[in-house]
């Protein structure tokens, strides 16, 4: 049976990781959190908890680097002049 849910964006990401790391599709994962299936349940908070230190981790070693880099132009600021060079007719 097909039915149309409207769920808030968080709760779509969370169950979609979940899909992702049990190689399952995201529809058996919402049926599993619909029909109260406690394994499902339980790790979507682990699962949020890991996704936000990794990202936290990666926000620190951006801000390290970008605190160690030497002065003058960023990566982006070279593509975007290399960008804008080849877009001239």
């Amino acid at each position: 049976m097909q039915i149309m849910l409207d769920l808030p964006d968080e709760a779509i990401a969370v169950a979609d990781a979940v899909a992702k790391r049990e190689s399952r599709s995201l529809a058996n994962v919402i049926a599993d959190l619909v029909l109260g299936r406690t394994a499902a349940l339980s790790k979507m908070p682990a699962i949020k908890a890991a996704e936000t230190q990794w990202l936290e981790e990666w926000f620190c070693a951006a801000d390290a680097a970008m605190a160690s880099a030497p002065a003058g132009p960023t990566a982006r600021e070279w593509l975007q002049e290399d960008r804008n060079r080849l877009a001239k007719p």
